[in-house]
């Protein structure tokens, strides 16, 4: 199969902490490949972005919709934990609730080494482009997955959207909103990045195509 995934990261996701995500939506949609865009250059590099996903099945993590939100052509969009509008002071308090889990998880349960690399991806990019995130707060604050997604379907690109139970920012009652394809896992906020075989084997074949 020549078909080709494009998975783009969330904020301060790395292209590292992408590539088992990559290899697991892959291996189990029978993908001959993927190109992995973290958050920042998805944002930066819309035409990059663009030339990569035209026709292609595109996988968005988080606040990753909002660089393929730029973008046109794709043959369809698959939202993990997507965001929906918010205070940015109640997102700002979220994400120190996340840090928290995050660190718990990396100290304690079947996932250590999955979590200590999300936090380090964290870390790493967040020193490395500050500026960048910061100014994308009040956008990603804003944004409305549910509205971009009708407008997807509305030109004819298949969309579905995954959140998990224990999502640190937005919550399952996000799909409230949504009702097109959809589901709730078991897990946080980043769990397709801590445990990506695990999450990407819930995903329904149909919401991916073939």
């Amino acid at each position: 199969m020549n078909r080709r995934a494009v998975i783009v990261g969330g904020f301060t996701t790395g292209n590292r902490i992408l590539e088992p995500v990559a290899h697991a939506i892959c291996e189990r949609f029978d993908f001959a490949d993927a190109d992995v865009f973290k958050f920042t250059d998805g944002i930066e590099y819309p035409d990059k972005l663009e030339q990569a996903l035209k026709r292609q099945a595109v996988f968005s993590h988080s606040a990753g919709l909002l660089a393929v939100a730029q973008c046109s052509g794709m043959e369809r969009i698959v939202a993990f934990n997507p965001p929906e509008p918010t205070i940015v002071v109640r997102s700002l308090a979220n994400s120190v609730i996340k840090s928290g889990n995050l660190w718990k998880t990396a100290m304690t349960g079947p996932h250590r080494l999955g979590a200590a690399r999300v936090i380090a991806s964290n870390n790493i990019q967040v020193v490395a482009r500050p500026l960048i995130h910061a100014r994308h707060i009040g956008t990603v604050s804003r944004f409305s997955t549910s509205r971009q997604l009708e407008l997807m379907k509305a030109v004819g690109i298949p969309a579905a959207r995954f959140d998990t139970d224990k999502d640190e920012f937005f919550g399952p009652h996000a799909l409230q909103e949504w009702d097109g394809s959809k589901a709730v896992f078991p897990g946080c906020h980043d769990q397709v990045l801590i445990s990506p075989p695990e999450f990407v084997a819930q995903i329904p074949e149909e919401a991916v195509g073939s």
